[in-house]
């Protein structure tokens, strides 16, 4: 009996995991713009990631990501959205090391910097294999990408905009 209560619950988790992704997937399944995403790993070299599941992830969400291999490189594609991420930090560890990025050459001319749209989130919530946790990082990038269709209350848990501001 206890085996059959463990495989229905995961059964249960399994269609309500299905069941939001198939909510974003649908309200964006027309959406006719999809923004151009930089997820930046890494600011001491300037890594931008790019791997298939993240496109894929990304593509769900409304964004089509962007591969850069170096800051010029960045910088000539202008991405609509920057979306940090960096390896092994939380969010709040990840804000004074932002300030890195903002000294970069051309970085205030980067079309995300003007519109701001500069988003940190959780990098181990991007790093997981749990379902759950994929489930998360679509509904925060939907949040991200699409404010005006998607609020799923992640915003300050699992992602922040980072606003920058130009005296």
């Amino acid at each position: 009996m206890e085996i059959l209560g463990v495989s229905e619950r995961n059964e249960a988790l399994a269609e309500e995991l299905q069941e939001r992704v198939d909510i974003v997937v649908h309200k964006l399944k027309f959406f006719p713009d999809k923004p151009q995403i930089a997820f930046i790993s890494d600011l001491n070299e300037i890594v931008v990631a790019y791997d298939e599941p993240l496109n894929n992830i990304v593509s769900k969400a409304g964004g089509n990501l962007i591969y850069a291999n170096s800051w010029e490189s960045l910088i000539d594609m202008n991405p609509d959205i920057l979306i940090l991420s960096l390896n092994g930090e939380s969010i709040e560890s990840s804000l004074p090391k932002v300030s890195g990025l903002i000294q970069m050459p051309n970085f205030t001319e980067l079309k995300a910097v003007k519109e701001n749209k500069i988003f940190i989130l959780k990098n181990n919530l991007l790093k997981s294999e749990s379902a759950t946790d994929k489930v998360d990082v679509l509904e925060a990038l939907a949040e991200m990408i699409t404010p005006k269709y998607f609020n799923f209350g992640l915003e300050g848990n699992v992602w922040i905009n980072f606003s920058v501001s130009f005296n």
